[in-house]
């Protein structure tokens, strides 16, 4: 690994998100992800992988925990998340063009 590839580290502390009080999905979740680094989430259907994936690409915010990248904080108590925002909660609508012949 070279010195950009440290730099890049995907780090997750503490990650936590349930769907109401009866459906915890992710609890305490510790990851690190080196930079430069493949890695691969695998497990049952429900376990939550989806969930960790839409959390750091920002289309879902976490209860708890943090996400960052490179030492940035990209979710986290003082960094509010991209679903926060109402983007990417289908706020968007799709144009109709019309053509005429």
């Amino acid at each position: 690994m070279n010195e950009l590839d440290l730099r890049n580290d995907l780090r997750i502390e503490r990650l936590a998100k349930s769907y109401g009080p009866e459906a915890p999905v992710l609890q305490g979740l510790d990851l690190t992800v080196p930079g430069g680094a493949l890695a691969a989430l695998l497990g049952p259907s429900g376990c939550g992988k989806t969930t960790l994936l839409r959390i750091i690409a920002g289309f879902l915010h976490a209860d708890a925990g943090t996400v960052a990248v490179g030492g940035r904080t990209l979710v986290g108590p003082r960094r509010p998340s991209f679903a926060r925002s109402g983007a990417g909660s289908g706020s968007c609508r799709r144009r109709e063009r019309s053509s005429r012949i």
